[in-house]
């Protein structure tokens, strides 16, 4: 998208509501192998379950975010839920988003190899342009 909006239909009383998507595969040993989505600048992993999203442009707000889990090819992710850590920062001239993975033990743990995470993140006042 280059950074781009397009115009699509989504009607909201949030003026300049921008949403973040993306699709981040997972290696071995919970490594970030690629991934692709809207205004997002990097993926790196700190450590056992941790990631950090780089966004492209300012957000001020985060208005919601949701995160779930695709299974590898065989076998599952080992992954039951992903929450924000509080870490996360939108207010920063380049926003980053900490997400953690955790086990159905509610233990930080690493997705499986071949799993993917996806994201969506709603934010508001992107410098996105028009």
């Amino acid at each position: 998208m280059n950074g781009k909006a397009r115009f699509q239909f989504c009607y909201s009383g949030v003026p300049k509501l921008t949403m973040v998507d993306c699709s981040i595969l997972i290696g071995a040993t919970g490594a970030v192998t690629s991934f692709t989505g809207n205004l997002i600048q990097s993926v790196v992993r700190n450590s056992t379950g941790f990631y950090t999203l780089t966004l492209k442009g300012p957000i001020t707000a985060m208005l919601s975010a949701q995160g779930m889990m695709q299974s590898p090819a065989s076998g599952l992710s080992g992954i039951s839920s992903i929450e924000l850590d509080n870490t996360t920062n939108m207010a920063a001239a380049t926003p980053i988003i900490v997400i953690q993975t955790l086990d159905a033990a509610g233990a930080i743990a690493d997705p499986a190899d071949g799993s993917r995470i996806l994201m969506s993140v709603f934010g508001r006042d992107s410098s996105v342009q028009y």
